[in-house]
């Protein structure tokens, strides 16, 4: 396996696998509670009807709330942009003010 093709399959990602697929693996999870994130972000999160975090999500979001820097490849319709999101509006929420920038 190299590099590129461990990183999709950390991140949930396979060309091969069907949407329902990603289903089954919602399913399979603990929730977003046990991502680290913050209270307020949690309650918009169960207000948008989202119970358990895919596996880009489930990967990406406790990195990214360190602080770190993530890459995610996964097809489309995967969370990436959940992913990406609530660990950047985490951020700016905790300093205030500042920008965010997903490419």
């Amino acid at each position: 396996m190299n590099s590129n093709q461990t990183l999709r399959h950390a991140l949930g990602d396979n060309p091969g696998r069907s949407r329902k697929h990603y289903k089954a693996a919602q399913i399979s999870t603990n929730g977003f509670s046990d991502l680290g994130i913050a209270r307020n972000l949690m309650s918009a999160v169960s207000r948008l009807n989202f119970e358990h975090p895919t596996p880009v999500q489930k990967e990406c979001i406790p990195i990214a709330n360190e602080g770190r820097d993530i890459i995610g490849i996964a097809q489309t319709g995967s969370g990436k942009t959940l992913a990406y999101g609530i660990p950047m509006l985490q951020q700016l929420f905790a300093n205030k003010r500042g920008t965010g920038l997903v490419l």
